[in-house]
């Protein structure tokens, strides 16, 4: 078994750097490098069998070197401008490959977050045997923040040297750490077969459909890259298909008349659902017709909110008076820390000295709670979907409501 687990680790490794070879392997020359053309990759991968702590912990180091063979026969160096967009694509990717491995050795697999565990491996044991991702989580918890970047600095901060023992004593030692929690070799039951279960969702038995899956990616951004499609397809597949079906569903997915294909700014593919693009084309249908309805605060009421945020920005004041103004509906776009919220509070106090009562609604609960601390008395706010927020605005019977929509802009 750990001479299966070690073969099925180094072909999803080589899977994951074939797909690299194949679709991101370029280099570049020519005046400027602007000839970019497809390069075979020179690389070299180091498997290790244990963590610094001296955990059981199956891993390898992929070293992809900054030097790749021309289809001419030249070398030159890497186009590396794809490699920091792709890491999470690449990562599920090896992972449904590794997952299918797995199955194919016999054990079972369930879903992890965006990842997959042995189903029927102790979690104490898991736990035991995962003393650096404590000592990471525990240094984050101590430094109050999660991000990735957080993550990266927590690992290097609390590395520790490494420590070389012998094969033989770190598996007994691993045995010992297993005999104190009750487990051997003979109660492992990671083959037995597993119980039908209607009610355990963790068990991955199907793909999501093309419309669960669209959904999914749109439930919180209304567009998507190309990598973060593929994504979805890899993290999804994990433990249902192998890397090479999980292609094939990306390619139906990819001809489906239901994904919508779109170009950004700088001309990169992104995509959509029918469905999101119906309903950004409702909401701005509803938005347009609404600006010619009569909605401004009176003079008295900016003047009263002026007196009552003296500081306020020349910026600032031009925002209160855009979004206090007579249209339906208003936008404002502005970057973390410019003092919108400052300047909403303002509106606020407008609005409200106007009579009219103002409703927040927000996406994410972060946005939710920015717009309760603006200054005064928080407004009601109801954490929502921006669509049911426009079921919200239809009705229209009371002409003294402010809906105030507030969103981040994700990624």
């Amino acid at each position: 078994l750990k001479s299966g687990i070690e073969e099925a680790q180094r072909r999803a490794v080589d899977k994951a750097l074939e797909r690299i070879e194949q679709d991101y392997l370029f280099t570049r020359r020519g005046h400027g490098g602007q000839d970019r053309e497809h390069a075979a990759m020179v690389a070299a991968v180091f498997d290790h069998q244990t963590s610094r702590e001296q955990d059981p912990q199956l891993h390898s180091h992929c070293f992809v070197m900054n030097v790749c063979r021309r289809e001419d026969g030249t070398f030159g160096t890497i186009d590396n401008s794809f490699f920091y967009k792709i890491q999470k694509e690449l990562g599920a990717y090896y992972r449904v490959e590794l997952a299918k491995e797995m199955q194919n050795l016999g054990l079972a697999v369930e879903r992890d977050g965006d990842s997959f565990r042995l189903k029927n491996i102790d979690p104490r044991l898991e736990k035991q045997f995962s003393k650096r991702r404590d000592q990471i989580e525990s240094k984050l918890a101590e430094v109050g923040s999660h991000s990735a970047r957080a993550s990266e600095t927590a690992a290097l901060d609390t590395r520790k040297d490494k420590e070389h023992s012998s094969g033989e004593a770190l598996e007994e030692s691993w045995r010992a750490q297993a005999a104190e929690l009750g487990i051997d070799k003979n109660n492992l039951q990671a083959f037995e077969p597993e119980p039908e279960s209607d009610d355990n969702d963790k068990t991955p038995d199907r793909m999501p459909t093309h419309a669960e899956i669209l959904r999914e990616l749109t439930q919180h951004a209304s567009t998507v890259s190309q990598h973060q499609l593929k994504a979805a397809v890899y993290v999804a597949a994990q433990g249902v298909l192998s890397a090479d079906e999980a292609d094939q569903y990306l390619d139906e997915l990819l001809a489906d008349d239901e994904l919508i294909k779109l170009r950004d700014a700088r001309n990169e593919p992104r995509f959509t659902s029918r469905e999101m693009l119906e309903i950004e084309q409702r909401l701005a249908d509803s938005a347009r017709s609404r600006q010619n309805e009569q909605h401004q605060v009176s003079n008295e009421a900016l003047q009263q909110a002026r007196e009552a945020f003296p500081t306020l920005s020349e910026e600032q004041q031009h925002m209160l008076a855009h979004v206090t103004g007579d249209a339906g509906v208003v936008a404002v776009q502005g970057m973390a820390g410019t003092g919108k919220s400052f300047a909403l509070a303002a509106a606020r106090e407008a609005w409200e000295a106007d009579g009219k009562t103002v409703i927040g609604c927000a996406l994410a609960g972060k946005a939710a709670a920015g717009l309760r601390d603006c200054r005064r008395a928080p407004a009601l706010i109801r954490r929502h979907c921006i669509h049911s927020s426009a079921n919200w605005m239809k009705d229209r019977n009371n002409s003294k409501k402010i809906w105030l929509l507030s969103w981040t802009r994700p990624g």
